[in-house]
């Protein structure tokens, strides 16, 4: 049963073929491999500015005017002064044409008592302060009833100008934030 018959191999051999790269992609290839592994030990390098623009300062006032911090430099105290009624006897155009008036009446009435016997007649003189007090309340009636208007007109507007306000310092904080975003962007596109 054993015989030398021939051609048959060992079982525990290994038979290795080798094929080569034609000589033209050889040079190239080997500079390829040389180079990947190269940069397959370079660390990984992130880009590392910001990626997302952030809040300005600009919407940062906006957001603190909406949400009811106080209104800076929009007249809110001004508000505050005619709504608690500090401007209602402080009218100094009033008082004169107050005044104007009620000489006016003085000397009308002054008129009429030389000819009714002076001012010692009690009742001319009686009929002269009730036509001041009339005057009086008339113009200053007629002015806090108008100041009043104006106060309750304030209402409105004291609630609305913090948010237009705010609006406005949000839309300028947008523009601001849509120009630092755009720098941001062409940094990320120069880096990659």
């Amino acid at each position: 049963m054993g015989g030398s018959g021939g051609g048959s191999q060992p079982s525990n051999v290994t038979q290795t073929t080798m094929s080569e790269p034609p000589e033209y992609v050889q040079a190239p290839a080997t500079r390829y491999l040389s180079r990947a592994e190269g940069l397959s030990k370079v660390p990984y390098d992130t880009y590392g500015g910001d990626r997302i623009a952030g809040l300005t300062p600009m919407h940062m006032r906006g957001l603190e005017t909406i949400s009811g911090s106080p209104l800076p430099g929009m007249g809110m105290d001004e508000v505050q002064k005619t709504l608690s009624g500090q401007y209602m006897n402080a009218n100094p155009y009033l008082d004169a044409a107050f005044n104007r008036a009620a000489d006016q009446v003085q000397a009308r009435l002054g008129s009429g008592a030389l000819q009714y016997g002076g001012l010692s007649n009690s009742g001319y003189q009686q009929s002269m302060s009730n036509s001041m007090n009339d005057l009086a309340s008339m113009m200053y009636g007629n002015a806090y009833e108008s100041e009043r208007g104006r106060m309750s007109g304030m209402v409105p507007a004291s609630i609305s100008m913090p948010q237009a306000y705010g609006q406005m310092l949000l839309g300028g904080g947008d523009v601001q934030r849509d120009y630092d975003q755009a720098l941001m962007n062409e940094n990320l596109r120069a880096y990659e």
